[in-house]
């Protein structure tokens, strides 16, 4: 029998920031649900802004401390975000989900800390990923297809992620060099805390995409790398 994500990302009590692209968003929703079903309570939230209609079918609530336990007491779980109008929603800021952890209000937080315009692979920017000092658990994320992919047209800020790699960006997104921008400083790994555990997701990595996600994987070790079969749901990166 295949392990649950909370069990191959050795989900406990966490704080957990996902970061990078193609998949985030749809990987969060997963993981609450697990955490639901298991008998422990989950918050989804972001610190980007993000879709407006992006809730997982989730309760929304804004960030008020009563209002969130009320439902998490009802449901389980819920996504807590600041104010939407018919595009996109507010997030809430670093220091907020530090404050709400220390109030032990869920047993698992679940952080969308980067943005990445419904591509498959990114690398941050100066001013990315927006994360929170007591993040215990980072997974960086990416979507198999990018691999294999002209880092042009899988990528968001493809300059960065080329010279990350150090190819063109014309060129295409190789295992090794998928395997270098998800394990650099400068990509996956960009302000990680230092006492955080860090994980990479691939997601879509079945079919023809598992063979080299699965090289990636072999590359990165002893990184702690989840290969997720299904890929992103429509909008959801």
């Amino acid at each position: 029998m295949a392990e649950s994500l909370i069990e191959s990302f050795e989900i406990k009590r966490d704080v957990v920031a996902l970061v990078g692209a193609g998949g985030k968003t749809t990987l969060a929703f997963a993981i609450a649900e697990e955490v639901r079903r298991s008998g422990a309570e989950a918050i989804i939230t972001a610190t980007i802004r993000l879709g407006a209609d992006e809730t997982g079918g989730l309760e929304v609530v804004p960030p008020d401390i009563d209002r969130i336990k009320a439902a998490l007491a009802a449901s389980g779980s819920c996504l807590v975000i600041g104010a939407r109008d018919e595009h996109k929603a507010t997030g809430v800021s670093p220091q907020w989900v530090d404050t709400i952890w220390r109030a032990q209000v869920a047993d698992v937080i679940l952080v969308e800390a980067d943005g990445a315009r419904r591509r498959r692979v990114k690398a941050p920017g100066p001013h990315e990923p927006v994360m929170p000092g007591g993040a215990t658990l980072v997974i960086a994320v990416m979507a198999a297809r990018a691999i294999g992919g002209v880092i042009t047209e899988v990528a968001h800020r493809p300059e960065l992620v080329a010279s990350i790699v150090a190819v063109g960006r014309s060129d295409r997104l190789t295992p090794e060099g998928a395997a270098k921008l998800l394990g650099s400083s400068r990509g996956g790994r960009k302000s990680v805390p230092p006492e955080a555990r860090f994980a990479v997701a691939i997601t879509g990595a079945s079919g023809p995409q598992a063979p080299p996600a699965r090289r990636v994987a072999e590359l990165l070790a002893p990184i702690r790398v989840v290969l997720v079969p299904t890929a992103p749901s429509a909008g959801q990166v």
